[in-house]
This record gives C-alpha cells, structure tokens and sequence, in this order.
C-alpha cells in the first residue's frame, strides 16, 4: 500500500503522468490545455492553453514551462520559467442595455456609469521570469501590439501586478468605431475601454514604443510608467518619457476611458535641442498641467527664466480639425527686443516690445499640415520695409 501511494503521489511528475494530470484540468475546469511533451518535475511544453471568460479570453502559444512545486502548498502555483511564443488577449464587447457603444459613449458619465465585475482566476499565479516573444491585445475600437518582453508576474483573486517589465517595439492603436453611423464626421466617437481585473505595474519600461491615435502617428525613443487600471479608471503615479524630437518629460496624471475621456496631467517638460522647435525653446524648462476631457481639454504652461513665459489654451481633440485658443504673457525685466531671441531674421532685429508682452490666438491644428491661425498681439514699434504699391 505505501508504495503504491508514492507511485500515486509521484505519478504526476513523470512524462505519462503529467499528460493525464493535465487531461484532467482540460476536462474538468475552465483551462484549455494542448499538452505537447516533458513533465511537471522538469520541462513542459505546451502547444496550447487558453483561458476563456464571460469578460477576457487569454490564450498562449507554444509554452515552456519550469514549475516550482514548493508554492502548491499554499493554492499558488509558482514558475521558475515561463516562456510562450504568443499571448493574445480578447476583451469582449459589453452589452450594455441593448445600446450601441457609440449611444453608451455619449449618454453616459463618469457619475452614472457601473463598473463592469471583475474576473477572477481560478487560481493564485507567480511566476520570476515571464518571457513573451510577442503579444496582442485587442477590443472594440483598438488594439496593443508589442515584441519580445521579459517581467515578472502576480496573479491573485482579480488583480494581476507586474514588476521589473522591459517591453520592445509596443504599438498602441485607437480606431473610431465600427458602428458610427457617419464614417466620414469631422468628430473622433471614442470606444470605452473596461479592463473587467486590477492591472498594478511596479516598473514599466516600453523602448522605442509608437502609437497611431485615430490616423495620427507617433513614437518615442523610451516610456518608464508605474500606475494602475481597473475598469475604465488608470492612475500614473509615475510617468517618463524621452523623445528625440521633443525631449523629455516626468510626471504623474489619471485617465478615465469612457465619455470623452477625462483626465488630468501634470508634467515637468525639458525640451530637446531638435530642429523642429524654434532655436528660442531649445533646453527651456516648462511645468505643463492639463485638465478636462479630450473634447474640452484645459492646458497651462509655465517657463520660468527670463524671458518668462506663460500660456493658457483650451484644445479640442476630438475635433478632426483640432480646433484651439490660447492665450500667452511674456515677462521680462526690462524691454523685449526680438533682436535679442536666436533664429529671429533680421527684418525684425530692430523690433522692441514693452514689457510684459501678452499674445492671443485660436484656429485649428489640423489632423495634418501646418496650423491655421488668427492672433493678435498689442504692440508698438516700427518695421524696416523696402517696396512699392
């Protein structure tokens, strides 16, 4: 009898035993698992295992697998390794009182809107050393695609916290929505974004990330985040971003992906010396907050220094025209002479302004092409001009 309990006990841990053991989960709870070869006491190798939901649907691909059978004791299961070739998560669209997304998106509030319920795993997951060759993400009205990452990994009742994550080639992707009636409106109908589980992320680091926000491209030379997300609500509480165009960015700030996205930022901004930014700007401070949503969004800059500089603008981001007006006060000492700002040309050298100097502005930004505005700025002095009419 004792022997034949330790053959059951160890059964598991050979080769046949662990096809059988991992048969059993397959039939018998929510996991789909395609065993592939090797043993739970070495090596598994999985072709297949897919976790479905009334919320998420997880499958990963061609899985390597080190286990640490210490943590069984606890109801956790523990990998030394874990290896997959792919993830691919699905978010499910919601079906919320029968309406579309795009009716939900513009009937509902912040205030009036419930959360969706949160999913929870069937089982307690660590794992030292999460490896993914690439990875998907996809919902209604978007998708995240990434390449190789390494991380670490806690998955517990419905929250999932990673650590120590180093990400390649993200890409974020916002479409309009599928069910707008009038494909071509100059208006961006935002999708909301339920994430049904608590996503905590200690360090993030997304090198050479890129995104593509409703036909408008972008990327960046390097992203360091730490926040969370539950729902539609995400919380930055730390925010780096390094870009060689523009600079570099710290900060912290809070999204809320329904409606049209409110949110809140505030960001202490480093400007690059890059050609696309007047030779004025170049490795000038600014403090920049904004607030509001991204159909009504609030910005205030602050550039502290002599000249200073401060700016109040309002800018509509759904519009595809980027609609805006802002308002500029620019302080000094003493009198503002142009000749003394570099990149200035010559036919203004002998401009001068009394201090301080106030500036106001509103047009569109356009999706592409150069910005059409129409300002005005109080001022007196005299232009040097050669011609004749």
């Amino acid at each position: 009898m004792l022997l034949l309990f330790v053959a059951l006990l160890f059964a598991p841990f050979t080769q046949q035993g662990s096809r059988v053991l991992l048969g059993m989960v397959d039939r018998f709870s929510s996991l789909e698992i395609t065993y592939d070869s090797g043993s739970l006491d070495e090596q598994l190798w999985i072709k297949r295992l897919v976790l479905p939901t009334a919320a998420v649907t997880l499958e990963m691909r061609k899985l390597v697998i080190v286990l640490a059978p210490g943590c069984l004791w606890r109801s956790t299961v523990c990998f030394h390794q874990l290896q997959a070739e792919h993830l691919d998560i699905t978010i499910l669209p919601g079906t919320e009182d029968g309406h579309s997304p795009d009716t939900v998106t513009r009937s509902r509030t912040a205030r009036d809107t419930a959360d969706s319920e949160l999913i929870i795993f069937p089982f307690a997951v660590e794992v030292d050393d999460l490896e993914l060759e690439s990875t998907r993400i996809h919902w209604q009205g978007g998708e995240w695609r990434q390449g190789p990452a390494s991380l670490q990994l806690r998955i517990s009742g419905s929250t999932i916290e990673v650590a120590g994550a180093v990400i390649t080639e993200a890409h974020l992707e916002l479409r309009a929505s599928e069910t707008a009636k009038d494909p071509v409106s100059d208006t961006i109908v935002l999708s909301p974004i339920d994430l049904p589980l608590e996503l905590k992320v200690g360090e993030l680091l997304l090198e050479r990330p890129s995104w593509n926000f409703y036909g408008t491209q972008r990327q960046l030379q390097r992203l360091v985040l730490e926040g969370s997300w539950r729902n539609t609500q995400l919380q930055l509480t730390q925010l780096d971003v390094a870009s060689t165009t523009w600079g570099e960015l710290s900060g912290q700030g809070a999204l809320q992906f329904e409606g049209d996205w409110p949110l809140w930022a505030d960001l202490d901004v480093s400007l690059a010396r890059s050609p696309v930014l007047w030779s004025g700007l170049h490795g000038r401070q600014l403090a920049l907050s904004a607030q509001g949503t991204l159909a009504s969004l609030a910005l205030e800059l602050i550039s502290p220094g002599t000249p200073g500089l401060a700016v109040e603008a309002q800018l509509d981001m759904l519009d595809r025209q980027r609609p805006f007006s802002a308002a500029a006060r620019v302080a000094s000492p003493g009198e503002l002479r142009l000749a003394d700002f570099p990149g200035m040309p010559e036919v203004l050298a002998d401009v001068v302004f009394e201090a301080p100097l106030t500036m106001s502005a509103d047009g569109y930004l356009g999706a592409g092409g150069s910005p059409q505005t129409d300002g005005s700025l109080p001022a007196d002095g005299s232009l040097p001009a050669d011609g004749s009419l």
